[in-house]
């Protein structure tokens, strides 16, 4: 060949300064569990998320093809928000009767839950579903053919609220601790908004006032976060956890209502304890402490309050380990982290190729930042 094209000699390169001590390993620009390592494979703009869209996506995806379709791999896991997991899983949603995602338990008129209910599993709630399927199917029939005794319309309650069929194929016996892990951060908002909403209500009760998100936002500049409803989220529900103990010191608390700020001190420990990557040796009794100070609150158990009585303990007894390692974290704060991007590529709402095209271009450009 030519000369000119012969690749040329490399130069060999200067010597570096040598560094004194050991040689300093190369660090990642971003932990890997942070949401500057995510990426979004896949996003459809505008799309509610019902039982049949996501079946939709999912078999568009192939996610969860085959018999056994949750080999994810070694420290893999699913990770969605509680109303999203019952959908997935085909049942009903959390205001229903039996909404728990991870048992039998009913829900009592009272606020409180049945305990020691049976565990779900993939199968058992694919079993019940083609149950209630079947009886809806037989009774509709009755009813075009005009019987006189067609009795009431099943219910997704008298089927433990498994309507559908679970979306994750296959995997019938396996315990649903390896299919649903518990969501660490759903569970520390939704539990410390609840209590502090119920707060909030009896002291302006007394102030005529929204006092207790004054006091937070007065005195510890904690603001609310007006992303889907009222109350904390993430971070400034922890730093709400933190100011506990000051809350229960403050005199500008009624007295009556200093039991709301021991409970959110309780809540604390078992945060502290189990919802990082470390577990306390005295992990079970602090989250009896915890029940025992929110039953004296006297409001509502929400699905998330059982979550933490009933299935946190069961968790870390199995040996799942603490929440941490489990935590939606990166995902949840994707959601604040490519709306900027996405507002920077505007489409008509009522052109839906539109939408789709500067939809895909948003997330290409997202997916270079990462």
């Amino acid at each position: 060949p030519p000369k000119s094209s012969l690749p040329k000699p490399e130069k060999p390169a200067s010597p570096k300064p040598s560094t004194s001590g050991s040689s300093q390993k190369k660090r990642p620009r971003f932990l890997s569990s942070g949401v500057k390592q995510l990426m979004i494979i896949a996003s459809a703009a505008g799309v509610k998320e019902t039982y049949e869209n996501v079946k939709k996506i999912l078999r568009a995806l192939g996610l969860f093809d085959g018999v056994h379709s949750l080999n994810l791999g070694a420290d893999s896991s699913l990770h969605t928000d509680l109303k999203e997991w019952n959908s997935l899983l085909g049942l009903q949603s959390h205001s229903s009767t039996y909404c728990c995602t991870w048992c039998e338990g009913k829900k009592m008129q009272n606020g409180e839950w049945e305990k020691g209910a049976t565990r779900r599993t993939l199968g058992g709630i694919r079993e019940k579903a083609r149950q209630f399927q079947s009886a809806l199917k037989k009774w509709h029939e009755k009813k075009s053919k005009n019987f006189k005794k067609i009795g009431p319309m099943p219910k997704g309650k008298d089927f433990f609220g498994c309507v559908n069929e679970p979306l994750i194929y296959g995997n019938d016996w396996r315990s649903i601790y390896d299919v649903v892990p518990l969501p660490e951060l759903h569970l520390l908002s939704g539990v410390t908004n609840h209590i502090c909403n119920n707060l909030n209500d009896e002291w302006s009760m007394v102030t005529g006032e929204d006092a207790f998100y004054k006091w937070a936002e007065d005195t510890h500049s904690i603001r609310m976060d007006a992303h889907q409803g009222k109350g904390f989220k993430g971070n400034n529900a922890r730093k709400i956890l933190e100011k506990a103990h000051e809350l229960a010191l403050d005199k500008a608390l009624p007295k009556e209502l200093v039991h709301f700020a021991h409970a959110l001190e309780a809540f604390n420990t078992v945060v502290i304890g189990s919802f990082g990557k470390y577990e306390s040796k005295y992990i079970l009794t602090e989250i009896y402490a915890f029940e025992k100070a929110y039953m004296k609150l006297g409001i509502s158990v929400t699905p998330k309050a059982h979550a933490i009585f009933e299935h946190l303990p069961e968790f870390l007894e199995l040996g799942y380990g603490p929440l941490g390692y489990y935590s939606e974290q990166a995902t949840e704060a994707s959601h604040y982290d490519f709306l900027p991007v996405w507002l920077n590529y505007p489409s008509n709402p009522s052109k839906p190729l539109q939408v789709g095209t500067q939809h895909h271009k948003a997330l290409l450009k997202y997916n270079s930042l990462r």
